[in-house]
């Protein structure tokens, strides 16, 4: 797709996340008037949060410090899978906040209580709350910096204990925890209610943060930055060919009628953006089947802002001619790249490459990394994404599939 497409694209997508924010909620608990409705929307939209069944939210119901460190950590995108068993005594083997726990000491989140434990069914306090917040932004580099105070003017401020004044200050200066009638009561329950106010307001200021922080990183590609490639040559690793020599790629849109499966396509309206099937299939086993929101996970991996509006995943067939790197090296059979031009570059697309700068960091706000690959945003990734490959316009393809966004995430497990 072409700038003028992208912008286009991004105006709809801005629609759609403005349209949909408060969508339908299906809990015949939770109702619209509720403080915490759009919070609960959010919290389940994300992953954050589910149900406790038969149409429930349960928001008063307490919620345990497991509980707590796991809403916490799906706030972040925690890799929970990459994490073993912790070390407490009362952590059961196998159990389903295992992971969490686990991630949740090993970054300095949730300390046990002593003794070897970490007493993961008790309610957690507000106060305990508000220091395993303080520590998930500090975790995600938004924490507080330097000295720094606030004045707390609660009326039950000297039961806050002096390990959790920094938490309770933070989170109140984030506006993530509040007064209860004047005080913070920081022995008192956390309800499911309050716990999806603590962790979208987390989600938000953190997936936020992360991709505006890309876009900026992106504007100057650095040495220590350039990694190997995907490359389009048959038989090679990530890739799949067909007997006409067609590569398949793939490509995240929300234009389904553009693509029907089956049948031949013209690409009129510019240029296409694509990845291979082998890597981001070889992504999922490794990774992505954990994430708490496949979307999400899947628009950070593409580098797309949240809310992207995306809706369905086309598959490819195209020749190796009708294809290039949106990057400084042009070649789709080279692994290596440049973060500089080198040699001669064609005047056509030395000007789309400056537009698409202009573009990308000026008129919009897109982490383009210059280099062959998508930016991945999300706090655990590694900047690298995808390789990327962009089909020329006018160029033909053929359609093997277009699935909705969720029949993809399903083919993706198969």
């Amino acid at each position: 797709m072409n700038k003028q497409s992208l912008s286009g694209f991004f105006v709809v997508f801005c629609l759609c996340a403005a349209l949909c924010a408060v969508p339908a909620l299906a809990y015949t608990d939770v109702a619209e008037d509720d403080a915490f409705f759009e919070a609960v929307v959010k919290a389940e939209q994300y992953g954050l949060m589910n149900g406790t069944g038969e149409g429930l939210f349960e928001p008063d119901e307490p919620v345990s410090r497991a509980m707590m460190v796991t809403i916490l950590g799906r706030a972040l995108g925690a890799p929970a899978g990459q994490y073993g068993q912790p070390d407490f005594a009362d952590v059961a083997p196998g159990s389903w906040y295992a992971p969490y726990v686990a991630w949740a000491a090993q970054s300095g989140i949730a300390s046990g209580v002593g003794g070897g434990r970490f007493e993961p069914e008790r309610t957690v306090t507000r106060q305990e709350a508000a220091v395993f917040i303080l520590r998930a932004y500090q975790e995600a580099g938004l924490g507080p910096q330097g000295a720094w105070s606030i004045q707390l003017d609660y009326a039950d401020l000297a039961q806050v204990a002096q390990w959790a004044y920094e938490g309770v200050s933070y989170c109140t200066l984030k506006g993530v925890m509040g007064d209860i009638n004047g005080r913070f009561e920081p022995g008192g329950e956390v309800s499911r209610g309050d716990a999806a106010v603590m962790a979208v307001a987390l989600f938000d200021d953190v997936t936020q943060e992360l991709y505006e922080n890309a876009v900026a990183d992106a504007v100057e590609a650095e040495p220590g930055e350039v990694y190997p490639l995907v490359t389009l040559v048959p038989g090679a690793p990530m890739t799949t060919w067909d007997d006409n020599g067609r590569v398949l790629l793939l490509t995240w849109h929300d234009d389904p009628q553009s693509y029907p499966a089956g049948q031949d396509a013209v690409l009129k309206d510019g240029e296409v953006w694509t990845f291979t099937d082998g890597e981001i299939r070889s992504w999922y086993q490794d990774e992505g089947r954990d994430a708490p929101s496949l979307t999400l996970r899947l628009e950070q991996l593409i580098g797309l802002p949240r809310d992207s509006g995306y809706t369905h995943v086309s598959a490819l067939w195209a020749r190796p001619q009708d294809l290039l790197r949106p990057a400084y090296s042009t070649d789709v059979a080279d692994d290596r790249m440049d973060n500089y031009f080198s040699g001669q570059t064609d005047e056509e697309y030395l000007a789309w490459f400056e537009e698409n700068i202009e573009w990308s960091y000026t008129q919009s706000a897109w982490p383009w990394t210059r280099l062959g690959y998508t930016y991945d945003w999300s706090l655990y990734g590694g900047e690298y994404g995808l390789t990327e490959f962009v089909i020329v316009p006018d160029s033909t393809v053929s359609v093997e599939f277009t699935l909705t966004t969720q029949e993809f995430i399903e083919w993706l497990g198969q």
